[in-house]
């Protein structure tokens, strides 16, 4: 709908919700490039005192520069989000996840481990919010060789317990989401030789989650 009426109405000035809503779908559709374009519009035609405005803005720019890979523009406006009194956007949690997976694609492990932890413990953020932050931060420590726990330390942080708490966060309030976690944990405990945790995590995919394909 929004692509065709900027098609045929090249000069309409779409209003804040539609303007979001039009980005979004930009994005969707593999198009960073046009959803910068439509933010940077809505920036230029904006009150700058118009708290909504600015925080589809610098959402929805962090967005699509994150899109595109470009991760300083896409720090530059997510910061700038979160500087704001922007406590109430819904989006709040996401804009988080995306500023620690950059910390981790710029080298800042540290700081990443913090932002994705803290987004996971905090109390204000929905289920799914917590669930997307541990996964994310499982990927990382994955990626660190932190896959399963250490028995010598089995309170250590690693990536096979952070997949499982996610799906227990989410449940099968979100049956894509859970069995993508699962899959995850299942994938650190193959590579690991760890044949009793994969045959835990085997029986709950086989018994919750029969005939559920996984988020992509």
């Amino acid at each position: 709908m929004y692509q065709e009426v900027m098609k045929n109405n090249p000069g309409v000035n779409l209003g804040t919700e539609d303007t979001r809503r039009f980005g979004d779908l930009l994005l969707k559709n593999n198009k960073p490039d046009e959803a910068i374009a439509t933010f940077q519009a809505l920036e230029e035609r904006s009150d700058p005192r118009d708290v909504r405005a600015l925080a589809e803005v610098y959402y929805g720019l962090g967005s699509a520069y994150f899109e595109k890979k470009d991760y300083a523009k896409a720090k530059e406006n997510l910061e700038k989000f979160n500087t704001k009194d922007f406590g109430w956007y819904p989006n709040r949690g996401l804009a988080m996840i995306m500023l620690g997976k950059i910390a981790a694609a710029q080298g800042d492990s540290t700081t990443a481990k913090k932002i994705l932890g803290t987004t996971a413990r905090s109390q204000t953020n929905s289920g799914e919010i917590k669930a997307r932050a541990l996964i994310a931060l499982g990927d990382l420590l994955a990626k660190e060789n932190m896959m399963v726990p250490d028995p010598k330390d089995p309170s250590k942080l690693n990536a096979a317990a952070c997949y499982e708490r996610a799906e227990v966060i989410i449940g099968l309030s979100d049956p894509p989401l859970g069995r993508k976690a699962l899959d995850k944990a299942k994938k650190m405990y193959e590579e690991a030789g760890r044949a009793k945790a994969l045959e835990r995590v085997n029986k709950k995919i086989e018994t919750e989650y029969q005939g559920v394909q996984p988020e992509k």
